[in-house]
């Protein structure tokens, strides 16, 4: 995970800066909002992967075994349901504060 994490953060850093602020608006508020709100997406992600484990969400994912298959789309679903509770959470008053 630790040389996955790199390996994308080295992708991410030699996309030139000029290349992301010309792009769509829309995007570039998403990646902004996300830059923001790191810490509590990655905070609660754990929260969100048990519970897709147990099944506390409602629903189990269905696995193929296939791990090309499997892990991208739990890592998506993960983060998709963790920025939700994210944005969620900043939109009460007083939870937005202790958040940042």
């Amino acid at each position: 995970m630790i040389i996955a994490s790199a390996a994308l953060f080295l992708i991410l850093i030699g996309i030139p800066r000029t290349k992301v602020e010309s792009g769509n608006g829309t995007f570039n508020r998403l990646l902004h909002w996300i830059g923001q709100n790191t810490l509590p997406i990655y905070l609660v992600h754990i929260i969100v992967l048990e519970s897709l484990h147990l099944g506390l969400l409602g629903f189990f994912l269905p696995y193929t075994h296939d791990l090309l298959i499997d892990v991208p789309v739990v890592a998506f679903v993960t983060f998709v349901l963790s920025s939700t509770i994210i944005y969620v959470l900043k939109k009460i008053p007083h939870v937005s504060k202790l958040m940042g």
